[in-house]
């Protein structure tokens, strides 16, 4: 993975990073093991994975902090728990996504999931299933 690097000034951070290949084709005279004092490297934080009933949202400190040490930047994520409207309005879309897909009549909405379970549980042996509403259980698909 290629390094990167951010901008910042007295006022926070310029821009998003930089790709070090594109840094060094617009700054051809940049030391990258000596730095520039408004230049720092920069550490890529993947997003976290959310609960059902969780979104990613902006910090107040903005996108980027720096490090505990000062010296680089990194992504920095806000986790928060969906409102209380936010959370009916995800539960009638998935509802809305079903009854536009297969919507079979025996399956029940599930709110811990967000989504339609079965009425008996899919096996769990590695194999592929499909459901047969018609039997009211999982047949092996071949």
């Amino acid at each position: 993975m290629e390094n990167l690097y951010i901008k910042f000034n007295s006022l926070g951070f310029v821009d998003h990073p930089h790709l070090e290949s594109n840094l060094l084709k617009a700054y051809p005279d940049i030391d990258l093991n000596n730095l520039p004092q408004n230049w720092a490297k920069f550490t890529r934080v993947p997003k976290p994975e959310c609960g059902v009933y969780e979104v990613v949202v902006p910090s107040e400190y903005g996108t980027y902090v720096w490090d505990e040490i000062g010296k680089s930047a990194k992504d920095f994520w806000v986790i928060r728990e969906m409102t209380i409207d936010e959370k009916t309005m995800k539960i009638a879309l998935k509802k809305l996504e079903w009854t536009r897909g297969v919507a079979y009549p025996s399956w029940t909405f599930d709110e811990s999931i967000c989504w339609y379970k079965a009425p008996v549980p899919m096996p769990q042996d590695g194999k592929k299933y499909s459901w047969n509403e018609a039997g009211q259980s999982w047949d092996l698909f071949e």
